[in-house]
Order: structure tokens, then sequence, then C-alpha cells
């Protein structure tokens, strides 16, 4: 059996294109209610999908345990500072997506 050893492309924000709009960069919509109902659990995972990167993927990438991620990613566990750090700094998020 071989070992995963594809390392994604994640683009700096420097690399990306400006985006059309703050709101949906930030928040993936321009609704203000559905903004309002915005979380970590779900900006992270709508994240992931835009970027077509596995939860298994971002375990690896962090060093944080795939089921202790899914727990954060399901909202079931708040992720503490320093996870949180860890993320952001794997997927070379934005300051303005960090919000």
């Amino acid at each position: 059996m071989m070992n995963d050893l594809h390392t994604p492309q994640i683009l700096l924000f420097s690399e990306q294109e400006e985006p059309q709009s703050y709101e949906i960069y930030v928040y993936g919509t321009d609704d203000l209610v559905e903004q309002h109902k915005d979380s970590f659990c779900l900006a992270l995972c709508r994240y992931l999908d835009e970027i077509h990167i596995s939860q298994k993927t971002l375990a690896r990438l962090t060093g944080i345990a795939p089921s202790t991620l899914s727990r954060y990613l399901s909202g079931k566990r708040k992720i503490p500072y320093d996870c949180l750090c860890a993320v952001c700094i794997a997927l070379r998020l934005h300051p303005s997506r960090q919000r």
C-alpha cells in the first residue's frame, strides 16, 4: 500500500485574484441573514471545499489528529487558539478570511 505523499498546492493570498465581493469572499454569500449564521465550522468546511482539500489532508498539514479535527469541524468541540493558528497557517488564509 502506498502512502499519500501528495502535498496540495495552496496559493498565497497575494497570488490569488482580487475578490469581486468582500462578503462573498469571506462569508460565501452576500445575504446578511446567512452571514450572521456563519460559524467557524461552516466557514472552514466551505473553504476546504472551495480549494479541494479533504479533512484528512488538513489534519496532515496541521498536525491535528483527524478525529479531533472532525470534532472541530462538526462543532462538537471548540477549537483552541493554537489549533486555529495552525489551520490558518496551513491553509495560508488571507487575514480577512481569518475573521
